[in-house]
């Protein structure tokens, strides 16, 4: 039996849709009935409002890139590999980059896995089977990436790290 993969798409806290992976690395959006029927919904993304400004419910799926919004929300260039190196994930197969990165999106957006687990278990153990899928649970993605050789200001609070030092402010 083919393995089909489901993400929760939320909005502002609210599940508002799924990505699927489906038989032949198609990923598929469908928003939740709920949200379609909801007159004041927050807006996704323009892409998904037509020139009347209604909802475009009918998303054409897409081939190993996931839909081009979802697509646009990960990294590019060289952080894409290096995230993707390090959850050995192939930087290309977009369905498990966003997996793996959905909590960690640009703005309101939270992508989790079906079913309200955010991340497989430890118990898991997903192993690469050179299909895109991590060698390694996710919760060890994240150990190994700020474990990395990123600066030590990386782990304080922004305002923390751009706070001007006691020597550099005039009249000190």
């Amino acid at each position: 039996m083919t393995e089909v993969s489901v993400l929760e798409v939320a909005l502002y806290g609210e599940p508002i849709g799924t990505l699927t992976r489906l038989p032949g690395d198609q990923t598929l959006f469908a928003f939740h009935q709920d949200y379609i029927d909801d007159s004041e919904w927050s807006t996704l993304s323009l892409s998904f409002k037509d020139q009347s400004g209604e909802l475009i419910t009918e998303v054409r799926p897409t081939r190993t890139r996931a839909p081009p919004f979802f697509s646009n929300l990960l990294p590019e260039g060289a952080l894409r590999d290096y995230l993707a190196r390090k959850a050995d994930v192939n930087p290309n197969r977009e369905f498990f980059l966003l997996q793996i990165l959905g909590r960690d999106l640009p703005g309101a957006i939270r992508i989790t896995a079906a079913g309200g687990d955010p991340w497989p278990s430890e118990k898991s153990g997903l192993v690469s089977s050179g299909r895109g899928l991590p060698a390694k649970p996710c919760s060890d993605f994240h150990r190994r990436v700020c474990s990395s050789s990123f600066p030590p200001s990386w782990g304080q609070p922004v305002a923390s790290r751009f706070r001007p030092k006691a020597s550099a402010v005039p009249g000190s």
